[in-house]
């Protein structure tokens, strides 16, 4: 079984980025997560994995306790059903996406920055 990846443009919002490519994993794992967190926000692998980890835990522990999870961009993922499965509880979950929004408008500036200094 191979791993397709395919390029994406993606608008990275930081001080000084703009659009970069980075490459999107169609059987993501763990640590194609952390790489790609690593290269979007530009933090070191050492200070991503702690955090990628609890917010899988809290994603985990919202599934588990039959909640609904509403987080933009990711969407809505609500439980449909439950089964507990030799050590293991297997979800059905109904995930709704929504569409990309539009890149906000940025405003010109009130004044032109003052070389004065």
């Amino acid at each position: 079984m191979s791993t397709k990846s395919k390029a994406v443009n993606l608008k990275v919002v930081g001080k000084g980025q703009a659009s970069s490519e980075i490459n999107v994993v169609s059987n993501m794992k763990k640590k194609d997560l952390i790489d790609e967190v690593v290269a979007i926000s530009g933090a070191k692998p050492r200070d991503v994995k702690p955090i990628v980890e609890a917010t899988l835990k809290a994603l985990a522990a919202g599934l588990s306790g039959n909640d609904q999870i509403q987080i933009p961009p990711l969407g809505k993922i609500k439980v449909v059903k439950s089964k507990d499965v030799g050590g293991a509880t297997s979800y059905t979950v109904k995930i709704r996406v929504p569409d990309a929004p539009e890149e906000p408008k940025i405003a010109a500036p009130l004044s032109e920055p003052n070389d004065a200094g």
